[in-house]
């Protein structure tokens, strides 16, 4: 007879996490998300992924990595792709640019790419607030600070 499943088999199981594009085909963010397996290396840190993801996720933190390999950590509780068009249309539009980012990626043509550090089971804001501050303090990102 079979033992009907406890605490310790359940943490036992090993589990695998994916961040994967959506492939759908007008979407902007596939062609410069960085997809990954159960965890990414940023800055000689491995970030470990806490649940499937794709460009569609909402509520998550995500980390934009210039041509230059400089960085900038934001988080979003909208749907990732429009955060990117977001940060698109500011980097394009004069009138838009805000972000310090923003000016430092229009400055290298917004040759980026992207990826989801983290993403949240529930639209939080002050939680998302947290995990971003969290993971500004351990990948210590320069677009950030300027």
């Amino acid at each position: 007879m079979n033992q009907p499943p406890n605490i310790i088999t359940f943490l036992q199981t090993p589990k695998e996490f994916y961040l994967s594009k959506c492939k759908k085909p007008r979407c902007k963010c596939c062609n410069i998300l960085v997809p990954y397996k159960n965890e990414i290396k940023i800055r000689n840190k491995y970030i470990k992924f806490n649940k499937n993801a794709n460009c569609q996720t909402a509520n998550v933190i995500y980390c934009l990595i210039c041509k230059c390999e400089k960085l900038y950590i934001g988080k979003t509780t909208k749907p990732f792709n429009i955060r990117l068009n977001l940060h698109r249309q500011q980097t394009n539009d004069e009138q838009y640019t805000i972000l310090p980012a923003n000016k430092h990626m229009k400055n290298c043509g917004f040759n980026i790419r992207a990826t989801i550090l983290y993403a949240s089971e529930k639209g939080d804001e002050m939680y998302l607030d947290k995990m971003e501050d969290f993971f500004k303090n351990v990948i210590r990102p320069e677009l950030n600070s300027m």
